[in-house]
């Protein structure tokens, strides 16, 4: 009894305490942004395409098949809590991203097509075996929540490695 008491205790004094942040008093003290990221992963051969859309409340992912009279249908979809990284998404400027990046060194491989739009707005990133610093890790965050047959594959550490092997 003495310590289900004690910890009531605890819970109590931490819950009036105002320096004490809970995970629900971070994430409603941090306002983001508004901002719709979208990545395509295209799949030419079987006439379809996977889209995965972020936004600083959601994670999507829809099945879009390009074979007429069949139906689009959601395989995922997760609502998501304010983080680092989501406040980092909807901070992303714009302006200073270029519409292409690529190893150049790599024709084929990791193709990923990305669309970003916040506030008035838009912009289209194609990243061709290539790891971004602002964008990569939306897809990191992203491969850690869904299902593993839905993950993207974008391997930070290759990446970069094939990359400054080619800059040699």
């Amino acid at each position: 009894m003495k310590k289900y008491l004690f910890l009531l205790l605890i819970f109590i004094s931490a819950s009036c305490n105002p320096e004490t942040k809970t995970e629900s008093t971070i994430s409603e003290t941090v306002v983001l942004n508004p901002f719709k990221l979208i990545i395509k992963k295209y799949d030419f051969a079987a006439a379809y395409q996977l889209q995965y859309l972020v936004t600083e409340k959601e994670l999507r992912i829809t099945f879009i098949s390009e074979v007429e009279g069949e139906k689009d249908s959601i395989l995922f979809a997760k609502h998501l809590k304010t983080t680092p990284d989501l406040k980092k998404l909807s901070e992303l400027n714009l302006d200073s991203l270029k519409d292409y990046y690529q190893n150049p060194c790599i024709d084929d491989g990791n193709q990923i097509l990305v669309y970003l739009a916040k506030e008035d707005k838009k912009k289209s990133v194609h990243l061709s075996n290539y790891y971004h610093p602002e964008i990569s890790p939306v897809i990191d965050l992203m491969n850690r929540i869904v299902p593993e047959k839905y993950r993207i594959y974008h391997d930070k550490e290759k990446l970069l490695k094939w990359l400054q092997e080619c800059n040699g």
